[in-house]
């Protein structure tokens, strides 16, 4: 499926720059007002996307992670070294940076604590309620829904250089079987 085309018909015109990224599906896009420069992520931080967007303001750096789930063991250690791999390039960095995505972990999990323990998780900061994003819904044998999202999978991160305002959770989320977060941010001069 051609992702970018819808993406682009409907947001392209407030959104003009984006990277898609050359992976399998289900890809992974970033789009910006801004100009996006993309870099080759480490090798073992699969399925990411690693870019700055040059703001008016200056250069942000941003991650899109979607990460594997960590339902077996060797699924965790690999959902671990993506968020390793994620949390070294962080340490790096010096200026703003948003680390956002299908972690596909919880706040419970031990590998949320690689990127918690140096960022600030927006919807633990001033979020309200549970914020769960997956599933979208879920239904029984006779296509009746039967129960709302019961997890929070979906992470936006953010480092010293932002204040978080506010974040809530899209209760539309039409097209994927997770519901998008939104985040508004200030940014710290």
């Amino acid at each position: 499926m051609d992702l970018i085309t819808p993406l682009y018909a409907g947001l392209g015109g407030e959104y003009p720059y984006f990277l898609l990224d050359d992976g399998e599906t289900p890809r992974l896009v970033l789009m910006s007002r801004y100009p996006l420069q993309g870099y080759l992520p480490p090798s073992d931080a699969w399925r990411t996307q690693w870019a700055q967007v040059e703001t008016p303001l200056g250069l942000v750096t941003v991650w899109n992670v979607h990460s594997s789930s960590s339902l077996s063991q060797r699924a965790w250690e690999w959902q671990r070294e993506v968020f390793s791999a994620v949390a070294n390039q962080v340490d790096g960095e010096e200026g703003p940076v948003l680390v956002l995505g299908d972690f596909n972990t919880t706040d419970h999990n031990d590998n949320y604590r690689l990127i918690a323990d140096r960022l600030t998780d927006v919807h633990r900061a001033v979020g309200w309620g549970f914020g769960f994003t997956f599933p979208r819904r879920w239904l029984d044998r006779q296509d009746l829904s039967i129960a709302t999202p019961a997890l929070r999978i979906d992470h936006v991160f953010i480092s010293k250089h932002w204040e978080p305002v506010e974040t809530h959770v899209v209760t539309d989320g039409a097209g994927s079987d997770h519901l998008p977060v939104v985040a508004t941010l200030r940014w710290r001069y």
